[in-house]
């Protein structure tokens, strides 16, 4: 069973690496027009954040 610490670590390496690998080459354009990509927000809801 994982601890609570463990736990945490998990999801903050699993955002992580969703956000340098989803996120991160949408920023430029996120940048540009001022609105949040719809495949952010939605990447973002089924991490759980």
């Amino acid at each position: 069973m994982f601890t609570h610490n463990e736990e945490i670590r998990i999801a903050a390496d699993t955002i992580r690496q969703a956000a340098r690998e989803r996120i991160a080459p949408l920023a430029a354009s996120i940048d540009a027009t001022g609105e949040l990509n719809p495949e952010v927000t939605t990447l973002l809801w089924d991490l759980g954040s």
